[in-house]
Parts: structure tokens; sequence; C-alpha cells
């Protein structure tokens, strides 16, 4: 599983040193967030954010705006069960 989070983050998201990364992710997939960010931290070596969402809640286009114009990258992350 490490194998496939590593090419999530180093060729899916292309994530950089010092790069923020956050994650968009069903609290049903928690324990793969949580292993996501870990990993994360070692490539990028800064704090990486989780944000747990339902099925139905809307993710606000104007937030993720914001922080791509702060230098975030972004995974989303859907029911992996």
């Amino acid at each position: 599983m490490d194998t496939y989070l590593n090419a999530i983050l180093k060729i899916g998201v292309n994530l950089q040193t010092q790069q923020k990364l956050i994650i968009f992710s069903n609290y049903i997939d928690r324990e793969l967030s949580e292993r996501l960010r870990d990993l994360a931290n070692k490539i990028s070596h800064t704090d990486c954010e989780i944000i747990y969402y339902e099925y139905h809640d809307q993710i606000s286009t104007l937030d993720i705006e914001s922080k791509v114009k702060e230098n975030f990258a972004f995974v989303k992350l859907n029911y992996f069960r």
C-alpha cells in the first residue's frame, strides 16, 4: 500500500519539499488518510492537513482557490473499501 500511496504523492500530485498538502477524505478512510499524511510529511518535511467530509458535503471552491494560490497540493480520497 505504501508504494501506491507514494505514487499518488510523487507522481500524481508531484509533491515538492516544503509544499503543504491537503487531503480531502471521508471519515471511513481515516486510517488510509493518516498513512498518506505521514508519508507526505516525510516527502515535503512540512505539516499536511486532512479535511474529513461526508458525501453530501460541499467543498467550497473558494477555499480551494485560495489554497492553490498559497501553493498547496490536494488529494481527494473516495471510499477505498
